[in-house]
């Protein structure tokens, strides 16, 4: 670390990690990947299939992205109501207004 001057310099730090052993698409419960995780493949998941995934509904906090996986989130079931897409893992749900407000999802994969 010397030669970028860090050497002896570090206290702490912290590591957010978005992945997961498997691929496809992580749900966690809350921020910074913590809690809960349930991790789903492509498809097309009404409220009563995530719930049976583990995932209750509006309860989702943030969202880490195999690379490759794409998803679409919505406010309401079957697809319905506001939605948001991601094609990249994000942290804070919070701090883009979706925290606590996902009741379906439609993951996608590149090249499918």
């Amino acid at each position: 670390m010397n030669d970028y001057g860090c050497n002896d310099t570090i206290s702490s730090i912290v590591v957010y990690y978005g992945g997961s052993a498997k691929d496809g698409v992580t749900f966690y419960t809350d921020t910074n990947y913590i809690k809960n995780p349930v991790v789903l493949d492509v498809g097309k998941y009404t409220v009563d299939q995530l719930i049976a995934a583990g995932i209750k509904n509006d309860d989702i906090s943030s969202i880490a992205l195999t690379p490759g996986y794409f998803v679409t989130v919505y406010e309401h079931n079957n697809w319905e109501g506001n939605s948001r897409f991601f094609m990249i893992s994000e942290y804070n749900l919070d701090r883009i207004g979706w925290n606590d407000t996902i009741s379906s999802v439609e993951i996608t994969k590149y090249g499918m």
